[in-house]
């Protein structure tokens, strides 16, 4: 077997998961990006933010989504883009089910549902703190 038909194989495989079963109950799309070497898969999700009225995206595991331990949850910073290509923080909350580790290692379907509603519902650094 060829790389290009192990890339379309694996890229196939991938799509029947991720368009299968629902991760959150937030509005959102994506698409595959690649597999990483460690296995991890990055995929473009896609969200309308209630605060910027426009839409935004980040790219599952890699360096632009942090998360920290906080309360009885995780607290997110994601560096999101935009349709024109700027870039723009927005914070978040990861409520206390995404377990007491790594949010990645816990369930993916509350990583990815925790990302949804950081992209949907997070404020920038200029609204963050503010009513």
């Amino acid at each position: 077997m060829n790389k290009e038909q192990m890339d379309a194989d694996i890229e196939s495989e991938l799509e029947k998961v991720i368009s299968g079963e629902k991760h959150t109950e937030c509005e959102y799309t994506q698409k595959f990006i690649k597999v990483l070497d460690d296995g991890r898969v990055q995929a473009k999700i896609t969200c309308d933010n209630e605060w910027l009225e426009e839409p935004v995206s980040v790219i599952t595991n890699d360096d632009r989504i942090g998360v920290t331990p906080f309360h009885k949850g995780h607290v997110a910073k994601l560096v999101a883009q935009k349709d024109n290509g700027d870039e723009v923080i927005l914070y978040g909350y990861f409520p206390e089910n995404t377990g007491g580790g790594p949010v990645r290692e816990k369930d993916e379907n509350h990583y990815i549902d925790g990302i949804c509603q950081t992209l949907i519902s997070g404020p920038t650094n200029h609204l963050f703190g503010g009513y």
